[in-house]
């Protein structure tokens, strides 16, 4: 609801409704307490044009500050709390500028083309009050309109359709849509396409997310790429003809300095730096290859899992652990041992005839 008067009603009543049933008094007068004394805190109607209908965005940035750059503790001192948030701006600009060299559209862009989609399929009834207004009908309440201005022509922000050729401050629009997310609606996208297609009929069809994305700068982008490559060849011929006048030049310039130099150790010196100097001559003059002949990347899926490193180990042996023939002794043998070791039994100990050995009886 976004009429002010409308939803000043519509709040009267539900606190009359609240008061009046015994069951619901109690939260009545809460409401009345925690809420209904701030009401351009909370309601859509007195939030138009800010472009926030929820606060969840903010909370992921709390969580992120507090989980990631505070490991979840409780920051007293100012300073460190100024030097986390710089941080967190410094690598929310560096994501950005990835975003951007990337060409990544973000949601917004891509609910405004999800919304263009829909308002070819629309037929509603639009009614031109003048020059720059337009009465459209509701998509679900027919005899509801909404209203349409044209505030101007230019492209001011990057908030834009690329099919329509505007952006979120070329038109304005009284629905909730436009009102509180501020987004560029259906119906602005129904207008706008109605005044194309009568400004240069013709039609215009339903373009996917890339298509929409491609189709303006396709013809611009092949063009630029073309001038680009004959001016890097016409480049690289001037370098290799200017490159090689400057190594002549200096090649003179170093044989007539020769002639000054009568130290034999110096000479030497520098007769090994000209044997240098020719073996890479004569290597890179029988190979044509460039240098971006070498840096061929090989393109390989950014969600490629990474390859196991091979892992070393010893080839020593180790020394076999010898196992102990003792173990625990049960119940039994427990209480023998006891008795044993209390004198309460007796063990004789006797030599039996037919084995040289002793048993007990």
């Amino acid at each position: 609801m976004c009429d002010e008067n409308e939803f000043n009603n519509a709040l009267k009543e539900f606190n009359q409704e609240l008061m009046n049933d015994p069951d619901t008094k109690d939260f009545g007068i809460y409401f009345d307490r925690m809420y209904g004394n701030r009401v351009s805190l909370w309601a859509y109607c007195h939030r138009k044009g800010l472009g926030v209908n929820c606060n969840m965005h903010l909370e992921s940035m709390h969580k992120t500050i507090k989980y990631h750059y505070l490991n979840g503790c409780k920051v007293g001192r100012l300073d460190k709390s100024i030097t986390t948030i710089r941080r967190y701006t410094r690598d929310k600009k560096v994501e950005r500028i990835i975003k951007l060299t990337k060409g990544k559209t973000t949601t917004r862009i891509q609910e405004i083309k999800k919304r263009h989609n829909k308002s070819t399929l629309l037929d509603l009834t639009i009614n031109q009050d003048n020059i720059n207004n337009w009465s459209v009908e509701s998509e679900y309440t027919p005899s509801q309109f909404y209203k349409i201005k044209k505030n101007n022509d230019d492209v001011c922000c990057p908030m834009t359709c690329s099919v329509c050729k505007l952006c979120i401050h070329t038109y304005q629009c009284s629905c909730p849509d436009y009102q509180i997310k501020s987004m560029i609606c259906k119906h602005i996208h129904f207008v706008a396409l109605k005044t194309m297609s009568t400004d240069n009929s013709e039609d215009i069809t339903t373009l996917s997310a890339v298509d929409i994305e491609n189709t303006n700068f396709d013809a611009t982008v092949n063009n630029h790429n073309n001038e680009i490559q004959v001016h890097i060849k016409t480049l690289e011929n001037k370098k290799t003809i200017n490159m090689q006048e400057q190594f002549k030049e200096k090649a003179i310039s170093l044989a007539n300095k020769i002639n000054n130099i009568t130290n034999n150790e110096h000479l030497q010196e520098a007769l090994k730096k000209l044997n240098s100097i020719e073996a890479f001559i004569d290597a890179t003059s029988n190979n044509d290859k460039t240098l971006i002949d070498f840096i061929k990347t090989i393109n390989e899926p950014p969600n490629k899992k990474l390859k196991t490193q091979d892992t070393f180990f010893s080839t020593k042996k180790k020394k076999q652990e010898q196992l102990n023939d003792l173990s625990k002794p049960n119940r039994v043998e427990t209480e023998d041992l006891n008795n044993i070791l209390l004198q309460k039994k007796n063990y004789i100990l006797s030599s039996d005839e037919t084995e040289h050995s002793y048993v007990k009886k």
